[in-house]
């Protein structure tokens, strides 16, 4: 596992707990050929949270902890994108807003906002579920 790996685990660890502990770590890591260099992931991933100040270690009772700073819904992330990803976002957007026939979700592409990543997102959502449907 990389530490990229780990990082994906434990950033959908922290979207559902509030705190992570060694005992954790078994129900963080699947079945692994390599249990001590997972772990190494995981902690290294750890290490770099809390350099980020997403979370706190803190040693209680010999055990150590890793707690968010602040709620994880509250967290915010700054995204920089260059004038023509946002072109193709909006004409992403405004060819499914011509689609469905609604005006309500048009996107400006001098101003992308989380809504429109939400939007995006929407979208792929809609597109992965119907090649399901269609695959089956």
């Amino acid at each position: 596992m990389t530490v990229f790996d780990a990082s994906v685990k434990v950033y959908e660890w922290f979207s559902k707990n509030d705190s992570f502990c060694e005992s954790d770590f078994i129900k963080i890591l699947t079945i692994s050929e390599t249990p001590e260099a997972d772990r190494a992931s995981v902690l290294a991933s750890l290490e770099t949270f809390e350099k980020a100040e997403m979370i706190k270690k803190i040693n209680y009772k010999d055990n150590n902890y890793w707690i968010l700073s602040k709620s994880f819904s509250s967290m915010n992330q700054d995204v920089s994108i260059t004038s023509n990803t946002a072109i193709i976002i909006a004409q992403l957007i405004n060819q499914y807003c011509d689609m469905i026939e609604s005006d309500s979700d048009r996107c400006d592409p001098s101003r992308i906002t989380e809504k429109d990543i939400k939007n995006i997102l929407y979208i792929l959502t809609e597109m992965t579920l119907d090649k399901l449907k269609k695959s089956k």
